[in-house]
């Protein structure tokens, strides 16, 4: 699967450590990595900035 993909956005720094050596060979495309907040058990004011953080940096990748 992550052989058809063009981009890996991990969503948390820890995320790269966690991947196997065998997995992370395999991604030799970009592999961005953002340190979302999660949004589990937040106020909807926050879940609703969250989003709107992340949205923003989707868009900045297209424009990229």
């Amino acid at each position: 699967m992550v052989d058809s993909v063009g981009l890996v956005v991990l969503t948390d720094a820890s995320l790269s450590a966690a991947l196997p050596n065998k997995l992370r060979k395999k991604m030799k495309k970009k592999v961005v990595e953002w340190n979302v907040a999660d949004p589990q058990g937040r106020s909807i004011k926050e879940i609703r900035f969250i989003r709107d953080q992340t949205k923003a940096r989707v868009a900045e990748l297209f424009l990229a």
